[in-house]
């Protein structure tokens, strides 16, 4: 899996990534990598290990929630908290269609997908 395989290469005790959109950690283990979703706005201890951490995404969420996704890494602490914001979506589709890209990428941000 390419989770197990970026573990295998990242030397640092916490890794950001995006792309996926979807807010997500994966702490390394001898076998798989193992999983955790965010409970917002309740730290998660990641002290332990080695870390990948997804922040999420502002403007195209993957995991049905149209809010803005968000973390907070505190290093000194080794806890994350990940976040979620109301932005102003309308407005956002409104630009979106007005500059003429393709109307799925305004849709999609009021369904959060």
């Amino acid at each position: 899996e390419i989770v197990d395989a970026t573990l295998a290469i990242v030397e640092t005790t916490w890794s950001l990534h995006g792309h996926t959109h979807v807010p997500v950690a994966y702490r390394e283990t001898e076998m798989d990598a193992e999983k955790h979703r965010p409970v917002y706005g309740a730290a998660l201890a990641i002290g332990d290990g080695r870390w990948l951490l997804n922040p999420g995404s502002v403007g195209q969420p993957r995991d049905r929630d149209p809010r803005a996704s968000a973390l907070i890494l505190d290093t000194a602490a080794g806890t994350t908290t990940w976040l979620r914001v109301d932005y102003p979506i309308a407005k956002t589709q409104a630009d979106i269609r007005r500059a003429g890209l393709p109307a799925i990428l305004a849709d999609r941000l009021s369904e959060g997908r």
